[in-house]
């Protein structure tokens, strides 16, 4: 009966993932505007969104890696805009418009280091041996890169020559 509605099996798969990712996200509630709050909080609250959508989605995924025909039906599904990795882009930019955030700043590398943060925390604890400890990396630390960077402030090397 479910094959009348559906093409195949990896069409009714995907169908049911996408019903879940989307469940999920509407359960986390809803993330900050940009010019709202700080950028600082405002990424905190991305990062803690994704965090909580990949705990809650990436076992399934998991569960589904020997099916590359499902993850590319799934992958077909995403409407451009509507996932989290989207929206984080696109406040990311709504900042940058606000010059909130620097005009030369490159938010898609920005947003892509927070996607991999949730990826590596979420899949590391996912095949971490049951009671061996998984230490992610501080949210604060993660904002902190990525607002700031990694390179010296020149104002510090200038004090040092």
């Amino acid at each position: 009966m479910l094959y009348n509605h559906f093409a195949d099996k990896e069409e009714l798969l995907a169908t049911a993932l996408r019903a879940h990712v989307v469940t999920v996200e509407q359960d986390l509630g809803a993330l900050p505007d940009p010019g709202v709050e700080t950028v600082e909080a405002n990424l905190r609250a991305y990062l803690a969104h994704g965090l909580a959508l990949h705990r809650a989605v990436l076992p399934a995924f998991v569960g589904l890696i020997g099916q590359p025909d499902v993850l590319a039906r799934f992958g077909e599904l995403d409407e451009h805009g509507e996932n989290w990795r989207d929206r984080l882009t696109g406040y990311l930019r709504g900042e940058q418009e606000l010059s909130r955030i620097a005009a030369e700043a490159r938010v898609g590398a920005a947003a892509a280091m927070l996607v991999g943060v949730c990826h590596e925390v979420v899949l590391a604890a996912l095949f971490t041996p049951p009671g061996t400890p998984a230490e992610p990396p501080a949210t604060e630390d993660v904002i902190t890169v990525v607002l700031h960077g990694i390179e010296p402030r020149r104002s510090h090397l200038a004090l040092e020559t």
